[in-house]
């Protein structure tokens, strides 16, 4: 299953790899604009984002993380922890602003709280992926506060991202 899941998400990042180079553009379309993106690779980009994210945020954050923090602890610790991870994680690419950082701690302490309740990731995956389209549909076509970093440079938060 693991050696599955590990080649799965390399075949991913290959293919991603291979729509940067195809399209010409950098690896994460969100400047406030869309206009100047191959409609194919903002079709692909949000695809990808709003279908595959959710099953291996889900599987990471409360698949993985939240069950291992509940069999060490409580539920009550182990929610909030695995939310302040999954907070943290979206930071790089949403930008570090409370605000955002906030927002998505409280999805995931209601993606969690699905999760402990049926003992599943599986009812938490439509959610998340309902709440990833709303995203890529409403907000990230006005989202002006993340630049790409072929035009503003490596920073911190792209580094922690990709390690």
């Amino acid at each position: 299953m693991l050696r599955t899941v590990g080649l799965a998400l390399a075949a991913l990042a290959g293919l991603w790899i291979v729509l940067v180079q195809l399209t010409g553009n950098g690896g994460n379309p969100t400047e406030a604009t869309l206009a100047g993106y191959p409609l194919i690779f903002v079709a692909l980009a949000v695809g990808m984002g709003s279908l595959v994210s959710p099953i291996t945020e889900e599987a990471s954050f409360r698949g993985y993380a939240q069950v291992i923090l509940e069999r060490r602890y409580s539920p009550l610790v182990a929610l909030p922890i695995s939310a302040v991870f999954f907070a943290a994680w979206h930071g790089p690419t949403q930008g570090f602003f409370w605000s955002k950082l906030l927002f998505f701690f409280a999805v995931g302490v209601v993606f969690g709280t699905i999760a402990y309740f049926t003992d599943s990731t599986l009812p938490a995956i439509p959610v998340h992926i309902a709440g990833d389209l709303l995203f890529f549909i409403a907000i990230w076509p006005q989202d002006a506060s993340r630049h790409l970093v072929m035009k503003a440079g490596a920073d911190a938060g792209f580094w922690i991202a990709l390690v």
